[in-house]
């Protein structure tokens, strides 16, 4: 499913497992400071819509949601709308089809991904770090909307749906049934955006992918 987009843990490549006990404390006013201007915008949207996260943890959220927003193309605040359609910001939310997490994907399928990413973890590994489940599942999205000819709308159908049953609606010329998850997710974008004084023209919700050899994102704290 990731073929072609596997990732190699080097010192160049964002890794998709930190160690919070090696970060350095750092003061919060320095801390903030170093933060982009997208990263403070998203650490503003978690802190309203999941209180509950704590600091840390949120901190460390939003650092996956900015790298790999950057990485994949998206705008950051796309993939909060993903989270607040799947979710609603609830950390422990659980599917009745055992969906888990902020961006609602099963154990199993999780494990899969990050054994296509080349990590070695048992599933509870994988499901013990929800900065580690953010980054799979944006990247599942940007994989999906590859398979899918670069269109987030089935991207966003598959992922809610599975990639299987859209290709067989796609065929059938069943689609309309899959689209009010896309809809959802747009009507959301366009809050996020309106809410903070931007435009919410979905054409923002992509943009252009990384070149090559250009530098990964930093991982700093």
């Amino acid at each position: 499913m990731l073929a072609g987009v596997a990732l190699v843990v080097s010192a160049r490549v964002v890794p998709l497992l930190e160690d919070p006990s090696a970060q350095p404390m750092v003061p919060e006013a320095v801390v903030a400071e170093s933060v982009s201007p997208e990263g403070a915008l998203i650490d503003v949207v978690l802190a309203k819509r999941a209180p509950d996260l704590g600091l840390t943890l949120r901190r460390r959220l939003g650092q996956a949601i900015d790298e790999e927003s950057r990485r994949t193309g998206y705008d950051p605040l796309l993939v909060l709308a993903l989270i607040d359609v799947e979710s609603d910001f609830e950390e422990e939310a659980l599917s009745e089809k055992g969906a888990r997490g902020l961006m609602q994907i099963k154990p199993s399928t999780l494990h899969f991904l990050a054994e296509k990413e080349g990590l070695r973890l048992s599933r509870e590994e994988v499901m013990s770090d929800p900065a580690l489940c953010l980054r799979l599942g944006i990247r599942y999205l940007r994989t999906l909307q590859d398979r899918f000819g670069g269109d987030l709308d089935l991207a966003l159908m598959a992922y809610n749906a599975g990639p299987t049953r859209i290709r067989d609606a796609m065929k059938a010329g069943d689609l309309d049934r899959f689209r009010r998850y896309p809809r959802a997710v747009r009507r959301d974008f366009r809050r996020f955006r309106e809410g903070h004084g931007l435009g919410g023209d979905w054409a923002l919700a992509q943009r252009e992918l990384p070149t090559a050899g250009e530098p990964e994102p930093s991982t700093a704290p």
